[in-house]
């Protein structure tokens, strides 16, 4: 297993080269860890003397490690990981089937069958949480919790110490946060751990979220669009520039849905340029940057940078202030197609956000090519799917006439398959809006936001609440869930 990156909070100030006592400030670590880092060639640094000078911009960077041997972990008693592995083997369950080789290093027998079963099961992420007198392991299912194990506070300090040491964290700090990357290989799949410590009031909180980079390669047709929603979806983004902003709360798959959109529009003769905090998938073909605000490369340095290697593409993770939105408009209007992500629930709200930041309604007419918003939406167990009457009142909750009982509607009844939930698996609901020469000149005009909404329905978008209901009515979700998404748009 190879440790990708490890870092801890880091703050820019003056100078060119610092001593190892305030690198190690700076990253989050002891000053014994940063010593070792620099004999290890972790870091690059340089000797003046008795003293070690490290370069500043090098403490932006990722740390690059060697794979992690035994001989290099220590402060974990055998006698307390033995009784941590008691632990998790009675919640999860014994298995004649041996750890896999990439996994059997990497801290302990239990943790490792805990990430290998954590997979099989889909689970996006882990959750390491201390209470006051234990510590609660929780996995996420298609955006819900469950419990998966109860440890006592010694055996759940101790896997969280042995994961941070195996992650090249520094397991000494636990009043600061820190953030790892590890990559490993388990059954021919290529899996990144994104490891982040949040040091709570109760002890240190560990976070592991299961990243696929081999499953973004799905593709748009694969994500959720309604078939009219994807053809007006490639029409933007196969056009020759412009600016494609999305929106939509965090863990709505707004990030996959660009990445499925960027190997639609790669190719050998294309170029691909990102900026991103972080990188979510590591991605061949395409040059991603990772932005560090802390030793001032934020989104505004990046774009400069971008447009000085002439891409054909851009994608800018988050679009958060003024000079960031002028900046992508002035790149799409320059030849390029760009492509970033905005905090806004809706599409007519991204327009309000733009308009809110600052940013010139011309602006936003001349530039913007479409948008598109999303949320997931959990599916029908396949497995223990039946037919469903709804309540008088859940149907009033949708907006639906409870008098009218024309239509089948759907649910779950659990089963083992689903873990009991009677849902299995997700897909995105989508609003898509392309931008007209009619949207264009009444954004200009100052029309309200329930006025561009009249004249984008009247074009062919649809809002969340319409397409949540045709997913609905098509039986792949519940009266619920739709719902739910119809409350949140």
């Amino acid at each position: 297993m190879a440790i990708k990156h490890g870092t801890g909070q880091a703050s820019a100030r003056g100078g060119e080269f610092v001593g190892t006592k305030e690198a190690a400030a700076e990253l989050g670590v002891s000053e014994a860890t940063m010593r070792r880092w620099l004999a290890e060639g972790r870091i690059a640094g340089r000797r003046v003397g008795k003293q070690w000078r490290i370069a500043r911009s090098e403490l932006g960077r990722a740390v690059r490690v060697p794979e992690v041997s035994e001989g290099e972990l220590a402060s974990v008693g055998s006698e307390l990981l033995a009784r941590l592995d008691r632990e998790l083997s009675a919640a999860l369950g014994e298995e004649d089937v041996p750890l896999p080789e990439e996994l059997a290093d990497w801290a302990s027998p239990g943790a490792a069958r805990l990430i290998r079963q954590a997979i099989r099961e889909g689970v996006s992420d882990l959750h390491i949480e201390p209470g006051a007198e234990t510590v609660k392991i929780r996995k996420r299912i298609d955006g819900l919790l469950h419990d998966v194990v109860t440890l006592s506070r010694e055996s759940g300090k101790a896997l969280v110490d042995r994961i941070k040491e195996t992650s090249a964290m520094d397991a000494t700090e636990r009043s600061r946060p820190q953030f790892s990357v590890v990559r490993t290989q388990i059954g021919g799949e290529t899996i990144d751990l994104h490891l982040a410590t949040f040091p709570a009031w109760r002890g240190e909180s560990l976070t592991i979220r299961l990243m696929h980079p081999s499953r973004i390669k799905l593709g748009l047709e694969h994500l959720g669009f309604e078939p009219d929603q994807l053809a007006a979806y490639r029409r933007i983004i196969h056009m020759p520039y412009g600016l494609v902003l999305g929106g939509g709360p965090a863990g709505c798959g707004k990030t996959t849905t660009v990445y499925s959109t960027l190997f639609e529009l790669s190719g050998p003769g294309v170029k691909v340029m990102t900026a991103e905090n972080p990188v979510e998938y590591d991605i061949e073909g395409m040059t991603q940057m990772q932005i560090d605000p802390a030793i001032g490369v934020g989104y505004s340095q990046a774009i400069y940078s971008m447009m000085r290697s002439a891409p054909n593409i851009m994608f800018v993770g988050e679009l958060l202030d003024l000079q960031t939105a002028e900046q992508l408009v002035q790149a799409a209007m320059t030849g390029h197609m760009v492509f970033s992500l905005v905090h806004a629930g809706t599409t007519i709200g991204i327009i309000g956000r733009l308009i809110d930041l600052g940013l010139e309604r011309r602006m936003i007419g001349s530039g913007v090519r479409g948008l598109f918003t999303q949320r997931l939406l959990r599916l029908i167990c396949p497995e223990c799917k039946v037919e469903y009457d709804p309540q008088d009142q859940e149907l009033t909750a949708l907006g639906l006439d409870p008098h009218d009982r024309s239509r089948t509607f759907w649910c779950g009844k659990g089963c083992a398959a689903c873990n009991q939930t009677g849902y299995r698996g997700r897909t995105a609901v989508f609003e898509v809006l392309e931008m007209t020469d009619e949207l264009r000149e009444a954004i200009v005009a100052e029309a309200s936001p329930s006025r561009l909404a009249e004249i984008a329905h009247a074009q062919g978008w649809r809002p969340l609440r319409e397409v949540a209901l045709a997913k609905l009515y098509g039986g792949e979700t519940t009266l619920a869930e739709a719902t739910c998404v119809a409350f949140d748009s």
